[in-house]
């Protein structure tokens, strides 16, 4: 199940340094740029020698493009041509640099390519590092992103391990913001193994609560996310009454412009756990539903829903499907999107509410089975969910959205 790791992640606002509807919902129309003009400005890019600056602006539209087109590989293809080109320059452009392994690795995961998106996000910190030093926040916001992904692929010692070293370097150099952001993902790796292993529970409560009850100011968003994880962890097994008793004290806040999940079940692909423990804490860490990999080649969906001003997920409906979509998973993501509660949002009068399109990706990892040097599919199979609502916020009251840019 996903519900800790990936809901309580949407949980954070700030980051540091850097099936009904109420009422009928206007047109969704999905613009953006062709992807015959994304390739024509990289090649052209590419054929002047442009700089290395522009070069990975044209790069990283045109590997998003591929992406929100269902073209995966040559999405990653596009990105790693653009690390061969500019890696070197990370001392000078380390962002920039960074955000093409930052892309890779991600779309590398939704291709069930769990090393190289381990080995990207590698690439991303060494990137980060090389230009802006080691005590520079976005190195140490970067070494938490890989934290994520050693969790993500059970290493769940290493990835605690790795959020420890990060709150003490973040504190050695005064910085209390980047400091709070680790140990909150600390207590978010720790919730994720509390329904699994119970075990984990205590431990869980404890940095929930010591970030909920702390004094320092730059720790001040995630207290409250840390209260709400809090609450999110008493709701476990709790009756729908009892749900809405604490979602009502919740929602008593102001309403705020940016969506702020509070409560959602994970998407549930199959009722049955039929793995191992190892693998199903796997699955929990990760943010996976476990079932058949059978069929999970060119397996996508967009979704597209509103989020009303209490907060309640409307008018969700499958957009796009990829064209060898198959199954009724689409269903699983649709029932699991109706189970949202959100903080209380400010809606411009006149909208039925803040827009959002999320990518699913149906994918297994692929992995080396003993005995034999060829990789192959585990039998395992797990969702893979990109954001591409326009960020801050989208509001619909134009019934339409441009495509953001979701893999940066």
């Amino acid at each position: 199940m996903q519900s800790m790791f990936t809901a309580l992640l949407a949980l954070v606002a700030p980051v540091p340094p850097q099936e009904s509807a109420a009422k009928p919902a206007p047109e969704i129309v999905v613009t953006g740029t062709r992807l015959s003009d994304s390739k024509k400005a990289l090649d052209a890019c590419i054929a002047r020698r442009c700089p290395p600056k522009e070069d990975i602006a044209a790069t990283l539209a045109h590997a998003e493009n591929l992406f929100v087109a269902g073209k995966y590989e040559n999405a990653q293809n596009t990105a790693a041509a653009g690390i061969r080109r500019n890696r070197g320059f990370a001392a000078k452009l380390p962002r920039e640099v960074a955000s093409l392994f930052r892309a890779h690795a991600r779309l590398s995961a939704h291709l069930g390519e769990v090393a190289l998106e381990r080995s990207s996000t590698i690439d991303m910190v060494s990137s980060l590092r090389a230009g802006l030093g080691n005590d520079n926040p976005d190195v140490l916001v970067g070494q938490i992103e890989l934290a994520d992904v050693y969790a993500k692929v059970f290493n769940v010692r290493i990835a605690e391990n790795n959020y420890r070293e990060i709150e003490k370097a973040a504190l050695a150099i005064g910085n209390r913001k980047v400091e709070g952001y680790a140990r909150f993902r600390r207590g978010i790796l720790l919730a994720s193994l509390a329904k699994p292993d119970y075990a984990y529970t205590f431990r869980a409560r404890q940095v929930f609560r010591e970030l909920a009850d702390s004094p320092v100011p730059e720790h001040a968003a995630f207290a409250a996310a840390a209260r709400q994880g809090l609450e999110r962890m008493s709701m476990r097994g709790a009756s729908p009454e009892r749900i809405n008793q604490m979602l009502a004290s919740i929602r008593s806040a102001p309403p705020t412009a940016r969506p702020t999940l509070l409560y959602g079940e994970p998407v549930d692909l199959n009722n049955a756990r039929t793995a191992t423990n190892a693998q199903s804490e796997g699955a929990v860490m990760s943010g996976t539903s476990m079932m058949s990999a059978d069929l999970i080649e060119d397996q996508w969906i967009d979704v597209a829903f509103y989020i009303d001003a209490n907060g309640l997920p409307q008018a969700i409906e499958t957009i796009r499907t990829s064209d060898h979509y198959s199954g009724d998973w689409a269903k699983a993501v649709a029932k699991s999107i109706a189970t949202r509660r959100y903080a209380p949002l400010t809606i411009v009068n006149g909208e039925p509410g803040v827009f959002r399109v999320e990518r699913y990706t149906k994918t297994a990892s692929m992995q080396v089975m003993t005995g034999s040097r060829l990789a192959t599919r585990s039998p395992i199979a797990r969702i893979e969910m990109t954001d591409l609502s326009v960020e801050p916020t989208a509001s619909a009251g134009a019934g339409s959205a441009n495509v953001p840019r979701p893999i940066v």
